[in-house]
């Protein structure tokens, strides 16, 4: 079986890659909807090792919004050049 994740990984600095205010829908009561994380999309194959089920990665990626590319933020460029976009799917 094939697995899509997608993880937010809360960070601190202001000049970090792939970073952006990214709505958690997942976020507590007492914690920020919007934090400034890095929004990772990882692919992988589920298989149970010995009664649990385990995922072996395969692939992953940052996944920045359209708008963020659009509008050439630092945090979306890689030496100077603006990442292409692509939807979490892809």
């Amino acid at each position: 079986m094939v697995a899509l994740d997608d993880s937010i990984i809360t960070k601190l600095g202001k000049k970090i890659f792939g970073c952006e205010a990214i709505f958690d829908h997942a976020a507590k009561s007492n914690q920020s909807k919007y934090p400034w994380a890095q929004n990772i999309v990882s692919v992988g194959l589920l298989k149970q090792v010995k009664g649990r089920w385990a995922c072996l990665l395969l692939d992953f990626r940052f996944y920045l919004p359209l708008k963020t590319i659009q509008a050439k933020k630092e945090t979306a460029t890689i030496r100077g050049d603006v990442v292409p976009f692509q939807t979490k799917m892809a």
